[in-house]
This record gives structure tokens, C-alpha cells and sequence, in this order.
């Protein structure tokens, strides 16, 4: 990997040093020592960061830029991963509370941050000598007092091109650095054990999870897995509803839509970006298959075409919880840092990765560059509910409270994609404090999304952004729909169709008609919801009988008294519908016996085979019809 000059010099300038003896100070009022060799010119500053509250030497990201307008970095033999100038922050580096820097003599510019819910410091510091300076960080607010819980989905820690060799024990330094509760590493085979790694703390979790790669439909991040699945690199073959089917059936495991829009160009098979685009995504939530999906995205040049297709999903009737991920390089000089785009995820009960993933699963989640979300509730629901309502219209009362370090500019109530209402923050207001009320006479979800000026280096992008999670509000029953929105994946899914038909390379007999099959049942179910169709067109999807067993998730889900699954099998036999408990125990039997083609359905009311009430969590549905198997998931909350 090619690196900027101002990293190339640094790396000069840290041999130069290697051959003479910098030993840490006594203490913080003595210079380093062995600075005979170093050009009077230059000397050594010392950065100690410490808690503001206990004291103590805390991890932390630094910036520190010379006279010379130059970043430093560490001296030997010193660690601090640094990095050059790159994605809208000047280089960095990490302490672990205490680090040395070589400068020119004149001002230096230090910057110490530690995620989003602790002060910035910015600092000018003299340099005419060798120096110390102690710099004290303060936390400005904790969510986890809210029950508010970060991390980033898509980080690497054994990334090809990199220089560093970075342990899950490193992981965890820069992760705890950034202010991060979880950090998932998607290394496939690296340092994979199937579960936290040893070195997780209670509050600071690292995850070895997995990415695989298809260059036709798209990236997806495997989240709490306990096995591996194969291969890790594809083109045409399998579709990743299938590797779908791999990673449900393994308890508590999720999988989400890695920067999904990588690019404008459909067509593009060519280049990187559009190697990575989520092609199959469309067809994905019509059956789904997918957890998450990547709003804020460290690879996507355009968030909002990113945003965009979000809101198209949403607005065709499909949950699809919003996460985040940096795509950050750990073990590389060139990188965004960790958790510079975070998802914060609402943990009601004890944290732990697998109450963080399975609330966010059940769409309990915001994404943001800065700003924090501590309060969005609309009719007392939260994010990620879904509420039935009568006929007529109807007014919604919320409230949404979104803090921030820097000052913001405005919050936007959207519902159905669209900025029904927005509130302005007065100049220089750090908190945007309001309640609406919103008219509504029809199917819709209500989500909040908050902006700001980007004021310092700690914002990656050009300018503060959040997005909270919906709340999905059903009246009469009928679909949430938006007609415009249904159309435009109906040219999606033709664009997929056409390239297909061109560049499709099959490995096996029968692909390509799977994948027009697929396509076919896709688009007759955004066909119809662009004709005006709200009801019955899941009920019609489940109705159509093709050459496989199908089995949806359950309506409402997540649910809190009872779940309605729809099934079909394509010809006469036996039957099993199961409910498995996270550890994979039997919960409940719901369909045993011989039945004939076509549609059916059953119905869980969240108990045992014994009456006794289940517990919140992530609960996976099976049919077993013939020698055919599949599975959904259900999201019960208590």
C-alpha cells in the first residue's frame, strides 16, 4: 500500500530515533533522556492523558500537527497505530494514556478525543523544549444511563495491505480508545473462535465475526456467529439469501447489508466500488433474509443514496433495522477511525453482545456520526415498535431529545421518507429538546434524523448526522406503502434481471433460473404494491406455490403477545413447524402432521409446549417439509 508523504516522513523520522535510547519519564516534571542525536531544532513532546474524573491514564486518540504543519507520531519503540491524513481527519495515533511525539521547535496542535460522549480536547502547545503536558478528558454524558449502547458493525483487524499486525487484544485497546461498547471485526477465519473474544471486558467487547464477499450482489457482515460459513469470496453463485439460511439457524447470529450502495452505476462490475454493491438486497427483505442494514457506511461515497434505498424498503412495508459500520483498517496506515460512524443500540436489561445484537435486530437502534439520540418516542412507543391503529386520522404525539458535544442545527420528524417537521436549534445550541404532534390517515413509520456543522477533527464527513430507528404504525391493517418507492425497485430488480441475462457466469444447473424465479416473485409483489395494493399482498405471496418450501417471518415482529406465520409447501406431505430458544432447546411445536400443498399458516403466542411465558430474545422458526428445511426468525419482546 502506497502512503502519503506526511506518514512516509514520520516513519523516517521514528528510524531515525530508533538508535537512540528514549526512556519514559520518571515522572511528568522530568524531559525524556537519549536526545543527543536529535537536531537541536527538535524536541520531544509527552502527552499524558488522563480520566477527568479518576485520574488515571486512559486510552485515547490523538492528533498532534508541528510547526512544520506535519503530523507526529509515536517515537520507538513505542505502538500507537498511526495513521495519515485521510477521509476529513488529520493523522492520528493512539495512546494508551501516555506517548511521545517528536516535533520542530514552535507551536504544536494537539487533539485528544474518545468517541462522542466525552469533551475534545484542543490544545496549542509551545514547543522550545522537551516537554510534558497533561491533558485531563471529561465524560459531558454516559448513555448508558439511558440503557444506550455503541459499536461499530464492520471493522478489520487483519485487513489484506495492512502493516500492523493487529490482535483482538489490539482491538479492544482502540476500541475502548474511541468510547466503544462493541467492536466487530469481520476477519472471516482470523482469530475466529465463534463467540467475544477472552479479551472482552464488561463494558468493551470484541467480536471476530465474518464478511462475505460477492462481487454480483453485494458484501454482508455475519454478526454473532458461532461457525464459519463458505466460501467468503463469490461471484454468481450462491445468492446470499442462501448464505441467509446458513447463519440463522446458528443461535443468536445476524447478518446485515454491508455498504449497500457502493456506487450509482447498476452496471458496474469492474471497478471496486462496484464490486461491492448490494444488488440482491430488493429480493433479500422480500423473503427476509437480512437484520440490519448499513445507513451510515465507511466505504459509500453518498450517504444519500444510501439513505434513499433505505427509505424505499421501508416505504414498500419491510423492518429493516439501521446499523452502521466504518469498514475501518485497523492494521493499516490509511484508515477511518473506529466507531467514527457508531451504532447505539437500546439495551433495556444487562448488556451484553448478545442482548446489543438481538435489540438491534428488533430495530432498537440509532446511526450517527456525533449526535445522540437520548430520547425518540412517539405514543410512548420506541424505536423498532410496531403499533396497530384504528380507521380514520389520527394524531401522533412524540417527543425527541438529540445532544451533541458541538452545536446542532436541526431535527427532522420523517415519516414515509419524507421531513414532515422540523425544529431549529438556537445558535450554538448543543440539545434539540421538543415535542410534536403529527396528523396521519394512513399505514406509516416515524423515524428522527438530526444534523449539524462540523466544528472539529473528531467529525468524519462534512458535517454532523443521525438517524434514529422507526417506530411502524399499521392502520386497518393495511401495508405501509408508498407507491413511488415500489417502482423505483421494480426498475432496480429489471436493471438486475438485464445484467443477468448479460454477464451472468453459472457454475451449476438451474442457477440462473433460481435467481429469475426470485426475481419474478420480487417483482410481482412491488408490482402490485405500486398499483395502489396495501392488503393481502403478503397473504398472496405466501399463497403462491413454487418448487420450494417457504416459510415468512412472523407478523407483527418483534411481537410481545402473538405472531402469525405464514408457510407454503409445493406438494402434499408431512409437516413440522417449530419454535427453537436462542440455545438452540426446543420451545415449542406449533405444526405436526401431514398436510396438502398450497398455503397455511400458525400461530405462536410466545410460550412453551408447557404454558410457561418465554423471555425476551431471538427465537428461530423452522419448517420441515420433506427433505426441504428452512428457517425465519421472531423478535419477542416482554
Amino acid at each position: 500500500m502506497r502512503r502519503p508523504t506526511s506518514l512516509a516522513l514520520a516513519v523516517s523520522l521514528v528510524l531515525v530515533l530508533a538508535s537512540t535510547a528514549v526512556a519514559a519519564p520518571p515522572d511528568e516534571g522530568a524531559a525524556p533522556s537519549g536526545t543527543s542525536a536529535v537536531p537541536y531544532e527538535y524536541y520531544l513532546l509527552t502527552v499524558v492523558v488522563r480520566d477527568g474524573v479518576t485520574g488515571e491514564e486512559v486510552p485515547a486518540r490523538c492528533s498532534i500537527v508541528g510547526d512544520d504543519e506535519e503530523p507526529a507520531y509515536p517515537v520507538p519503540p513505542q505502538s500507537g497505530f498511526y495513521h495519515a491524513p485521510s477521509y476529513s481527519t488529520p493523522g492520528y495515533f493512539y495512546t494508551r494514556g501516555r506517548s511521545t511525539v517528536f516535533l520542530p521547535e514552535g507551536p504544536a496542535s494537539v487533539f485528544i478525543t474518545r468517541g462522542f460522549e466525552y469533551e475534545t480536547v484542543t490544545d496549542t502547545v509551545g514547543i522550545l523544549c522537551d516537554t510534558t503536558v497533561t491533558f485531563h478528558v471529561d465524560r459531558w454524558i454516559d448513555t448508558s444511563e439511558f440503557g444506550l449502547y455503541s459499536g461499530d458493525c464492520h471493522t478489520h483487524a487483519h485487513h489484506s495491505g495492512g502493516i500492523y499486525t493487529v490482535e483482538p487484544a489490539d482491538a479492544l485497546f482502540m476500541a475502548q480508545a474511541e468510547g466503544l461498547n462493541v467492536i466487530n471485526c469481520l476477519d472471516n477465519s482470523y482469530c475466529f473462535t465463534g463467540g467475544p473474544d477472552a479479551c472482552s471486558t464488561e463494558d468493551c467487547i470484541v467480536y471476530m465475526c465474518e464478511e462475505p464477499r460477492s462481487c454480483i450482489y453485494g458484501h454482508s457482515g455475519l454478526l454473532g456467529i458461532g461457525n464459519l460459513v463458505l466460501p467468503t469470496m463469490t461471484t454468481w453463485w450462491p445468492l446470499l439469501m442462501d448464505v441467509a439460511d446458513e447463519v440463522h439457524p446458528q443461535e443468536g447470529a445476524a447478518i446485515i447489508s454491508a455498504h449497500p450502495i457502493s456506487t450509482p452505476d447498476f452496471f458496474d462490475l469492474d471497478t471496486f466500488d462496484g464490486g461491492m454493491l448490494a444488488r440482491e438486497l430488493p429480493l433479500d427483505v422480500t423473503r427476509y433474509k437480512i437484520d440490519g442494514y448499513e445507513l451510515l457506511s465507511g466505504t459509500c461515497d453518498s450517504h444519500e443514496r444510501t439513505i434513499a434505498m433505505w427509505y424505499r424498503i421501508l416505504n414498500c412495508g419491510f423492518r429493516l433495522p439501521a446499523c452502521s459500520g466504518t469498514d475501518a483498517c485497523l492494521n493499516a496506515g490509511l484508515s477511518r477511525p473506529p466507531g467514527c460512524y457508531r451504532t447505539y443500540v437500546q439495551v433495556p436489561g444487562e448488556f451484553t453482545y448478545d442482548s446489543w445484537l438481538s435489540n438491534l435486530v428488533a430495530g432498537r437502534t440509532f446511526v450517527t456520526n456525533g449526535p445522540l439520540f437520548t430520547r425518540f418516542e412517539v405514543r410512548d412507543f420506541a424505536m423498532g415498535d410496531s403499533i396497530s391503529l384504528g380507521a380514520g386520522v389520527t394524531h401522533l404525539d412524540g417527543s425527541v431529545r438529540v445532544e451533541c458535544e458541538t452545536p446542532l442545527t436541526r431535527v427532522d420528524i420523517i415519516c414515509n421518507g419524507q421531513a414532515v417537521q422540523t425544529f431549529f436549534a438556537e445558535e450554538g445550541e448543543c440539545v434539540i429538546d421538543v415535542d410534536f404532534l403529527l396528523p396521519i390517515d394512513e399505514s406509516c413509520w416515524v423515524a428522527a434524523r438530526a444534523s449539524g456543522p462540523k466544528v472539529h477533527a473528531s467529525t468524519v464527513g462534512y458535517s454532523l448526522y443521525a438517524h434514529s430507528g422507526p417506530v411502524y404504525f399499521t392502520m386497518e391493517g393495511e401495508r405501509i406503502v408508498v407507491e413511488s418507492s415500489a417502482q423505483e425497485l421494480i426498475d432496480w430488480l429489471n436493471d438486475f434481471q438485464r445484467l443477468a441475462v448479460t454477464e451472468g457466469e453459472w457454475t451449476g444447473p438451474g442457477q440462473d433460473i433460481r435467481l429469475f424465479q426470485e426475481i419474478a416473485a420480487a417483482r410481482s409483489l412491488y408490482q402490485a404494491l405500486a398499483s395502489g395494493a396495501t392488503t393481502g399482498v403478503e397473504e398472496d405471496q405466501e399463497g403462491s406455490v413454487g418448487s420450494t418450501a417457504l416459510l415468512s417471518p412472523g407478523r407483527p415482529n418483534p411481537f410481545r403477545s402473538e405472531a402469525r406465520l405464514g408457510f407454503s409447501i409445493p406438494r402434499e406431505g408431512r409437516v413440522r413447524v417449530s419454535v427453537f430458544a436462542p440455545s438452540g432447546r426446543l420451545v415449542r411445536t406449533l405444526v405436526d402432521g401431514r398436510l396438502p400443498a398450497g398455503r397455511h399458516s400458525a400461530v405462536w403466542d410466545g410460550t412453551t409446549s408447557d404454558g410457561l411465558l418465554c423471555s425476551s430474545g431471538i427465537y428461530m422458526c423452522r419448517l420441515d417439509s420433506g427433505a426441504e428445511t428452512v428457517s425465519t426468525k421472531l423478535v419477542l419482546l416482554r
